[in-house]
């Protein structure tokens, strides 16, 4: 057992480092496609970032990649002071593949035609990123190990009880036990959406 234990501790070493790479592809592909749309021009010589369309694009790209940036800083805090869960890793590394892959597609958009030739590394990303999305656990895997820490098999009933210091916490009833209080799976105090990825 001590042997599978070590063994299957490899994954989260490995989807760890998963969630820390995409960032750095996803992070190359919105400088390359930014630089593009500043030079490309078009109708009456107007560079293509000029377009509130490309605007948007970028936008969105630039908060995904920063909400992804925070949650990998908030798991290499937790993971630094032993508090790390593997579904947190579950939830690092399905989320930062899925952005990464998203805004290398939304890049190579924005090339257009260029956003397939080797002049760009947009293309080489994607494709890279389509097999990360997938090796290290799928989605689907990553979401049967996220549900399984907020909804484990021994808990039949989910209710939202007050408590003290919160607005809010989950605690999970248990039809042979008392019931207990479980942590939250990013120990971020309930009722406090926007401390998401930055609460101590």
């Amino acid at each position: 057992a001590v042997g599978l234990k070590t063994a299957l501790a490899c994954l989260n070493e490995a989807r760890f480092g998963i969630g820390w790479g995409c960032l750095g592809a996803a992070g190359d592909c919105f400088e390359t496609a930014r630089e593009y749309v500043l030079q490309r021009k078009q109708f009456n010589d107007r560079p293509i970032a000029s377009h509130q369309l490309v605007q948007g694009e970028l936008a969105w790209m630039a908060s995904e990649i920063s909400k992804a940036q925070l949650l990998a800083h908030h798991i290499a805090k937790l993971k630094s002071q032993g508090r790390l869960h593997h579904s947190q890793i579950s939830m690092l590394k399905r989320n930062n593949a899925w952005m990464a892959l998203e805004v290398a597609r939304r890049c190579r958009d924005l090339l257009g035609a260029n956003g397939i030739t080797e002049d760009y590394p947009i293309f080489r990303h994607m494709a890279n990123l389509e097999t990360v999305k997938t090796y290290e656990g799928t989605d689907n895997i990553h979401a049967l190990v996220i549900g399984e820490r907020l909804l484990p098999r021994a808990a039949p009933e989910v209710v939202r009880v007050a408590a003290e210091g919160r607005q809010w916490a989950w605690r999970f009833s248990y039809e042979d036990a008392p019931e207990r209080e479980t942590e939250n799976l990013l120990h971020i105090p309930a009722g406090r959406p926007f401390d998401v990825a930055i609460a101590t």
